[in-house]
């Protein structure tokens, strides 16, 4: 179990001096960004060290966090902690406020090597994310997006179909977000896991680096 601490999202931290993405990421070894998050090698074994843009408390993210902090049994959530979340003196061109999540996840594998996609094609048959017809790595383009409901309920797989009914409402509220590079996976004993990282399409807020600097 990863989880040491809990991220407590409705109480942040001020950042007393000025925040510097730059300075926060000298010396540190940077895997690779995404359009709200950046990772960087952790010197946790196991671990990756996550720096991600939010806007305001009600952020889609923060409450994607929120969600799996609750469900951390849940094989295809990631595995979270030792979060931190700052306020900072930014503010968004709507006014809101802006905020840094510092925090730990475990590292999982991305979907690039073939052989990898070529287990999870099997494993997305298993889960009735493909029927027969489909043709292989067909569920790269197709994912859950075209029967999203028709899995909540009859996925043969019980914690897939939980996972996929607690991400539902947010799904429903800001978008789904669910594409192969949201998608990563945790070696096991039973075979690759499937993990869905970033189901939920986040506010895309960037203030501009120069202010943060």
């Amino acid at each position: 179990m990863f989880l040491k601490e809990l991220i407590d999202f409705d109480r942040p931290r001020t950042i007393k001096k000025k925040w510097n993405d730059d300075k926060f990421a000298k010396g540190r070894n940077e895997m690779g960004s995404g359009q709200t998050t950046r990772a960087f090698h952790s010197k946790t074994p196991g671990m990756v060290d996550r720096l991600m843009y939010v806007k305001g408390l009600d952020d889609p993210y923060l409450q994607f966090l929120r969600l799996i902090q609750k469900h951390q049994d849940n094989p295809y959530f990631p595995k979270v902690t030792n979060g931190k979340l700052y306020k900072t003196e930014h503010k968004a061109p709507d006014g809101s406020d802006v905020y840094r999540v510092l925090m730990q996840m475990e590292k999982l594998l991305p979907l690039k090597d073939p052989r990898i996609i070529n287990m999870m094609d099997k494993k997305m048959r298993e889960l009735g994310v493909l029927d027969k017809e489909h043709l292989s790595r067909a569920w790269l383009k197709i994912l859950f997006k075209d029967k999203y409901d028709k899995l909540v309920s009859d996925s043969p797989d019980r914690q897939f179909r939980d996972a996929l009914r607690l991400l539902k409402p947010y799904i429903m509220k800001y978008g789904n977000d669910l594409h192969h590079k949201n998608i990563m996976v945790r070696p096991s004993s039973k075979g690759l896991q499937p993990v869905l990282m970033d189901p939920i399409v986040p506010h895309y807020f960037h203030p501009p680096f120069e202010e943060l600097g």
